[in-house]
């Protein structure tokens, strides 16, 4: 909008100029098309900055920022059920990033399940159980395919579901950390559904 006033003032103060001199009003020089100008935009360099949107029924956190620029930072949604999912968004200490959910992705993927095997080493997970890995489209029938592990455990006393989704956008790792309690078989968790369509169309560019 800055960039259309600035270039309509400027074509009427050439008017202006040209009628008070009385000579033909010059020619405007042509604006660059508005869908060209859209291009642009939304090619520009990623700088890992999301804008995490507002989701009904969940409450969203502040951004929780890491020591170093490799661990990126984090966003967290809460359930009034107790669920919580979590969006971090970090390079790793590399500058590109292949799409591929081979390579870096699957050794991101195996870092986050060493990480579930440290936490219940240390008596924080119990019974804890890889029910299922591969991949997974996540964000809708035509969202963002993703690495994908489920395990069960349990946390004093409360059996619980942990999902890890891992994909890559734009030369940053996107991964995302679902804890909440068990869907009864058969059933559909819409809160969860529609928490995961609205955040994560914010990738799907």
């Amino acid at each position: 909008m800055k960039y259309l006033t600035t270039t309509v003032l400027f074509i009427m103060a050439l008017a202006f100029a040209a009628a008070a001199q009385a000579k033909p009003t010059p020619t405007p020089t042509p604006t660059q098309p508005a869908d060209q100008k859209y291009k642009l935009e939304i090619n520009k360099p990623f700088d890992g900055k999301v804008e995490f949107p507002d989701v009904d029924g969940w409450e969203k956190s502040d951004v929780t920022t890491y020591p170093t620029a490799a661990l990126g930072y984090s966003v967290g949604y809460d359930s009034p059920e107790g669920g919580r999912v979590t969006f971090y968004v970090y390079k790793g200490g590399l500058e590109k990033i292949p799409e591929s959910l081979t390579g870096p992705v699957a050794d991101q993927m195996k870092n986050a399940k060493a990480e579930i095997a440290a936490v219940a080493d240390a008596g924080y997970y119990q019974n804890v159980r890889e029910i299922r890995s591969g991949t997974i489209t996540i964000g809708g029938a035509e969202g963002k395919e993703a690495l994908y592990t489920l395990y069960t455990l349990s946390a004093n006393g409360v059996g619980l579901e942990s999902e890890i989704y891992l994909f890559v956008y734009k030369d940053h790792f996107i991964k995302i950390r679902a804890t909440r309690r068990p869907t009864p078989k058969g059933e559909t968790n819409e809160a969860f559904e529609e928490l995961m369509n609205e955040v994560v169309r914010v990738f799907i560019k």
